[in-house]
């Protein structure tokens, strides 16, 4: 999600799954637009949602490019976790600025191959 700050009613919004492009050429389509409406708007921010049946393990999937956009942005990247989704009661855990968290230690990379 590409979040974008409210400063006045009816300001703001929120575009959805803007960004699910195949192949190489629409990938960096998308990229130079998500780039466009950042610098366009300094309030904007980019927010990262993992979902899960299964319950808080402390682990989710997440890419390399995300990661990345996760260091340029810093406070304007949120990664927000939904965990046992086919549960009772799911639990949602939010990272206001992933990259923090990751020199923080709250979170840590685990390669997967």
């Amino acid at each position: 999600l590409v979040v974008k700050k409210a400063r006045a009613p009816g300001d703001g919004g929120i575009l959805s799954n803007l960004f699910k492009a195949v192949g190489a050429e629409a990938m960096e389509r998308d990229r130079h637009r998500l780039q466009q409406i950042l610098d366009a708007d300094p309030d904007s921010m980019v927010v990262e949602v993992k979902t899960n049946f299964a319950q808080d393990q402390g682990l989710f999937d997440i890419s390399a490019a995300q990661v990345e956009l996760a260091k340029r942005l810093g406070p304007r990247f949120w990664l927000v976790k939904v965990q046992n989704l086919g549960g009772a009661a799911a639990s949602v855990t939010m990272l206001r600025d992933l990259q923090a968290a990751l020199k923080e230690g709250l979170v840590r990379l685990v390669l997967v191959a």
